[in-house]
């Protein structure tokens, strides 16, 4: 009897520590490739927080999970956009989220370094050509 009341009090914890199911939206409608620019979230590969997935967000709207050791392309209309990773916080019980707002310029790219953080992760502007290094050791993932 004692065994499973310790099989359930450990489900129910277990169960506790489970993040709500999270929908997944689209990206904002592209109208000509031209008025377009891209994205790329890049998530290196590494040991601290390997096991849980950062969620890129754009303007609202949850695109693509990202693992440890994957990128993404997002392809955007040119203008400002709401670029955020959310991540589940276990000892919380809830969202932890780090926004920026960049400028997608038309026919150009961002690129964005998604680092752990204490409280989710970091969301950092890089270069193209510290973006080509990190590009290196990731795989793509696509939105």
């Amino acid at each position: 009897m004692s065994r499973a009341c310790f099989v359930l009090v450990a489900a129910a914890v277990l169960g506790g520590c489970a993040p709500a199911a999270i929908t997944m939206g689209q990206l904002p409608a592209v109208a000509s490739p031209r008025q377009a620019g891209e994205v790329v979230v890049v998530r290196e590969r590494g040991f601290i927080a390997s096991d849980f997935s950062y969620y890129v967000n754009v303007n609202q709207q949850n695109i693509v999970a990202l693992e440890s050791g994957e990128h993404t392309r997002l392809q955007l209309p040119a203008g400002q956009h709401r670029i955020a990773l959310r991540c589940y916080a276990p000892l919380d019980g809830g969202w932890k989220e780090t926004a920026v707002t960049e400028y997608v310029p038309a026919q150009g790219t961002v690129y964005l370094q998604a680092a752990p953080r204490y409280d989710c992760a970091s969301l950092t502007p890089v270069t193209e050509a510290q973006a080509r290094k990190l590009l290196s050791g990731t795989s793509a993932k696509a939105p």
